[in-house]
Order: C-alpha cells, then structure tokens, then sequence
C-alpha cells in the first residue's frame, strides 16, 4: 500500500505544470505498467491454474458474500448488513453490528472530504472497496463477510475511520474552548483496547471455541492412544480420506491434521506405524476425521472396514463429536471415528489400503 500511496502523491495530473516535464509523468507511467505487467504475470502462472481448480467450490462458500442483483431491495439490505459486520470491524471486534462504530466514522469522513473538496482522496480510499464490490457481482471474490478476505482495506478503513471520528471531534465542540483533553481521553481508549486484545488472546489463545475442542481432543487422545497400542491414521499414515480432495480443503481437517502433527509423538517425530508391534495385547487403533459439511465415499469405506473385520478378534468404534460453535442450528456436526482392532494374528499394512512400512513418514 506505501507504494502506491507514495505514486499518489506523484500523480502528474495534480499539478498540470508537471504534464510539460517528462521527469515528473514517465515514473508514474512506468509504475503503473510494471504493477500491471505482475498483476498478469501472477495470474498467468498461477491465479488462472487455481483459479480453474477451486472457484466452483470457493463460489459455493462465499455465496453470502456475493450481492443479491435480482432485487434492489436485497442489495440494499445486504449492502447495510455488510458495511455493518466484520467488513469495517475494526480495529477489533466481530460479528452482527460490530462494523457499526466505524462505518458511521466513515460516512462522517467521507462527508467532510466531499465538504472540503478533497474528491482525489476520497476516489482514493473508496476505490478499492469498489473493485471488491464488482468483482463480487462477478462472483470471483467474495465481499465482507470474513474479514481475513478484505485485510488489504484495513488501512482505508483505518485512515476513513480516523478522519471520520476527526470531524466527529470537530463538530462537537465547535465554539467551546480548545484543550487536549479528548484526544487523549481517546488515545488512552485505543491504548486500553489494543492491551485487551492481547490479554484476551493470552487468556484465550485460539481463534473460536470450535478449534478449542479441537486441540484439547488431540491434548488428550494422541498420547494415551500410543500406549495403549499402535494408533493408525486413515489420511497421515494410509492416504485414505474417502472424500473429494478439494472438497476436503473447506472443512476442519486441517485443524486437526495440525493438531495430530503436534500432539502425537509418532507423527511429530515423522514415524511410520509399528505393523510388526501388533498382538491381541498390543491393539491397533485406526482414526477417521470426518466432517458433517462434506459428503464422504461411504460405500469404500464400508469395504474397507469388511476387510478389516476379517482380520480382527474383536472390531469396536468410538465417536468423539465436536460441535462447529459457527454452524447454524441443525447443521451436522463433525467428529472422529476410532476403529479399534485386536488382530488374530499379523496385520500386513497392503490388506488395509496402507502402504508398506518404512522407517519415517514421507513430507507432505
């Protein structure tokens, strides 16, 4: 953002004079071709290869951050709901209303920039909120909605923001005595907020409760599990997921794929499971992450617990749920599956779908 702002400020048409001098426009000019020339260099090599892969499935998720066009009402409506929410949530909170405070900082700025005439500032700030706006018309980038997809506006929102609580400051105490003292009753606020969003971080040091319950499962399974016997992981150790990779990239599994590599020795240390280890005193446990958002191969799946069952004294199952605190009511939940065999005798890793042994994991 600095470079660009920095070309701003060199615009030749804000001072006509410049337009007679070479110097002052050719910089501009090249500025602007070179950000060009790599804005399509990057989508040729790689946005237009990703983009043919994960839009159909991104479009499916962002689809309440695209605007509704059949009805100018809905846009209205949904263009207030997303001003309102996490779009301009800064420079903390989330959900509902809690864009509120600096959209309303926001009108009142751009209010007093249309006052002042300062038309090229204002084109400035609002013009990529515009772009976001039409590309979402288009349905190639979402809108609002999750503010990690609209980070690159947080500087406009803070900058709009400022001015805007600025005028707010001016108009009321327009004909009263000047002093300092709300700026730092201000300064004082925006120090306190910024030193509770890093206690609350260190009193709650995950993203959402969902994830939460996640990594505490992982604390207390992983571990335990590995004592008791040999513990198998269907996508980490055999490569199974039974679901459609792409789909698999929007759901939880990376949470917990994240969490398994931290809080089981094996996986951490890059161990491949310990096949000749197995006895009926030494069980073998296999692990199944599945997401009630995803739509899974039940039939092969089912297959391949017939061949294991073959195999196995005694096959039982255990379920951990794990309620999505962000699902809407009646929403499957996600959970993981737990397959525990106690083998009749010897257990190769080929007649359970897993890939011979070897000393290490290979690197994903």
């Amino acid at each position: 953002m600095a470079s660009h702002l920095r070309a701003f400020e060199v615009l030749p048409w804000r001072n006509p004079r410049a337009l007679r001098r070479s110097d002052a426009w050719l910089p501009w000019v090249a500025f602007n071709i070179a950000s060009l020339a790599g804005f399509a260099a990057n989508f040729a090599l790689v946005g237009r290869h990703q983009s043919a892969v994960e839009l159909a499935p991104m479009r499916a998720d962002w689809h309440a951050a695209f605007p509704p066009l059949d009805s100018m009402v809905e846009l209205g409506a949904w263009l207030v709901r997303i001003h309102i929410g996490d779009l301009l949530a800064h420079p903390a909170g989330r959900g509902h209303t809690a864009g509120l405070p600096m959209f309303l900082a926001c009108l009142a700025a751009a209010w007093a920039m249309l006052r002042l005439r300062r038309y090229v500032l204002l084109l400035l700030c609002a013009a990529p909120f515009a772009f976001n706006l039409l590309a979402a018309a288009l349905r190639r980038y979402p809108y609002g909605e999750e503010i990690r997809v609209a980070l690159y506006l947080a500087p406009f929102v803070c900058l709009l923001g400022g001015v805007g609580l600025a005028a707010i400051e001016q108009w009321i105490r327009r004909g009263r005595p000047t002093t300092g003292t709300p700026g730092l009753v201000f300064v004082a606020f925006l120090l306190a907020l910024g030193l509770a969003s890093i206690g609350k971080d260190f009193v709650e040091p995950y993203k959402s409760r969902s994830d939460a319950t996640l990594r505490d499962f992982a604390r207390s399974f992983w571990a335990e599990a590995q004592r008791e016997g040999e513990v198998v992981a269907f996508d980490t150790d055999c490569g199974m997921t039974f679901v459609d990779e792409i789909e698999r990239q929007f759901s939880s599994w990376f949470i917990y794929r994240c969490n398994q590599r931290i809080y089981s020795p094996r996986h951490a240390a890059g161990e491949a499971p310990s096949w000749e280890a197995l006895s009926p005193d030494r069980p073998v446990r296999f692990v199944r992450y599945v997401s009630g958002q995803l739509s899974y191969d039940e039939l092969a799946f089912r297959r391949w617990r017939e061949g294991l069952s073959a195999q196995c004294a005694s096959l039982q199952q255990q379920t951990h749920a794990f309620e999505r605190y962000d699902a809407a009511p009646g929403e499957p939940v996600d959970y993981v599956e737990v397959w525990t065999c106690v083998p009749q005798g010897p257990i190769r890793p080929s007649t359970v779908g897993c890939p011979a042994p070897s000393s290490r994991l290979s690197p994903e």
